[in-house]
């Protein structure tokens, strides 16, 4: 698998939860909570890592969450130009009930360049806090 390597920085045989975070925080937006419970319940000998079977099922889990917050992501970006503002956010939400307030600091805490609007890895980011 491609990817083992692209995980497992040190060459040691398995990957840790700092690699893995060293990966999927850019990636795919995952946070450290995340990404710990994600390795957690792939780490079937509890030490705390994934060697290569154990890899295996964390990368197809994390391929699983990635293609729903891309589906959940189109669905929200509405004119389809690959990032999503407020109004999307506030109208593809609203069975959250998000008030105008509530979207303006999702915006302000998770649009990391602060241009108003965002795109798919800070949408990611919000989607699995």
């Amino acid at each position: 698998m491609d990817a083992w390597s692209d995980f497992d920085k040190n060459n040691d045989g398995v990957v840790s939860i700092e690699e893995a975070f060293s990966v999927l925080s850019t990636l795919f937006g995952f946070s450290k909570a995340k990404i710990r419970k994600l390795l957690r319940s792939c780490d079937k000998d509890r030490d705390g890592s994934l060697n290569y079977s154990e890899f295996t099922r964390f990368y197809a889990k994390i391929k699983e969450e990635r293609i729903y917050t891309q589906e959940i992501f189109a669905q929200i970006d509405t004119n389809h130009d690959g990032f999503v503002t407020k109004e999307e956010i506030q109208v593809g939400l609203r069975h959250m009930a998000l008030s105008e307030d509530d979207v303006s600091r999702i915006m302000s805490a998770f649009d990391m360049d602060q241009n108003g609007i965002l795109e798919f890895n800070e949408f990611a980011r919000f989607w699995q806090s």
